[in-house]
């Protein structure tokens, strides 16, 4: 993170290109009350946000090559001091976090982001994860010209540079081994050579579908008693099977 001075007022600013994530948080868990803020692009759009309810909500925004997004608490509500916000890179690392709305200056700038690289090497684009129980099937469209595609991958909130990682030669890859019914982060980086990679993208908090299991079942009456009370006695004992025949589950 850098800071610049603008008159007498040092501004915090960080350089992100492509995707970014603008959360915001309510601390009471009842919306911003009215308040909000604005994205202020230096194309001259401006871009308000604010959270109607609850306690969390997040923005997909853009940092294409030359912009700059100033990013200004507005106020304008009630109970202000339960209201703060992130700014996230695409790699899920936090540039910016807030102090809360009491004590931030309604209309101020607290923090820019800016893209000034412009990087020869392309982001893939349609990235999509499909998982089955304990596998995902990955694949994207890519650069005609790269070394390879870097892929990392781990449960979710991982933190970037720590996870599995593997090294792709096209435009598909598969994965093997993941646990069954759990949320997991997936990046994709293409490299280009040994000083230029794209912008990474991401697939973040991907489900695993849940394992399946036969229940078990267990039968005291005698069999010309069970057509009659087989039903009944299933759905008491919560079992899910009928006629002998099993029911999956999810675990």
């Amino acid at each position: 993170m850098l800071v610049s001075f603008t008159g007498f007022t040092a501004l915090a600013q960080s350089e992100s290109c492509g995707p970014i994530t603008l959360e915001l948080y309510d601390s009471y868990g009842d919306g911003w009350n009215g308040n909000d803020m604005d994205v202020i692009s230096n194309s001259g759009t401006t871009t308000t946000y604010t959270m109607t309810s609850g306690s969390y909500i997040s923005y997909s925004l853009t940092v294409a090559y030359g912009d700059t997004l100033d990013f200004s608490w507005q106020a304008g509500g009630s109970w202000a001091s339960e209201c703060t916000y992130k700014i996230l890179d695409n790699s899920g690392n936090v540039l910016y976090s807030s102090p809360n709305g009491g004590v931030m200056t309604a209309g101020a700038t607290q923090y820019y982001v800016y893209c000034n690289t412009l990087s020869a090497c392309a982001m893939p684009t349609n990235f999509s994860v499909t998982t089955g129980t304990t596998d995902a099937a990955l694949s994207w469209d890519g650069a005609s010209s790269y070394q390879y595609h870097l892929i990392e991958y781990d449960t979710a909130g991982f933190t970037p540079g720590t996870g599995d990682t593997m090294w792709v030669y096209a435009d598909t890859a598969y994965i093997s081994n993941l646990m069954s019914s759990t949320a997991y982060d997936f990046y994709l980086t293409t490299i280009c050579s040994s000083t230029d990679s794209s912008i990474t993208v991401s697939s973040m908090n991907t489900y695993t579908q849940c394992a399946a299991y036969v229940t078990p079942y267990t039968e005291n009456f005698e069999r010309s008693f069970r057509v009659v009370h087989e039903r009944e006695h299933a759905e008491l004992l919560g079992v899910q099977q009928l006629n002998d025949i099993p029911i999956l589950v999810c675990a």
